[in-house]
């Protein structure tokens, strides 16, 4: 089940930094655009952050990946992906925590 109920939308941008990033052999697009909806499972999602003015928040997911997103009335855009190192996990934990 996935954690929006709205139409997701990945960007381009979004598809080439997971490629780039996170994938380890070569994917093609249905492929790509399958596995960051797999990262949008409930059970999958560490922390969502509130969102800001912009409608802008962050999510953080298993696979220490971290989805920037954007919502608006009627849909959830993915920005970028942000594969973490551990170091940079601690500092987002401790943003999530300031924030929510």
């Amino acid at each position: 089940m996935l954690l929006f109920t709205k139409k997701v939308i990945i960007t381009q941008h979004a598809k080439e930094r997971y490629l780039e990033r996170v994938a380890k052999e070569q994917m093609n697009n249905r492929q790509v655009r399958s596995a960051i909806l797999n990262d949008f499972q409930i059970k999958n999602v560490r922390k969502k952050t509130p969102k800001n003015e912009q409608n802008e928040f962050k999510l953080w997911v298993f696979g220490s990946r971290l989805y920037v997103c954007n919502e608006t009335d009627k849909t959830i855009v993915v920005k970028t992906v942000i594969q973490m190192l551990p170091e940079d996990e601690k500092r987002i934990i401790k943003e999530i925590e300031e924030k929510g």
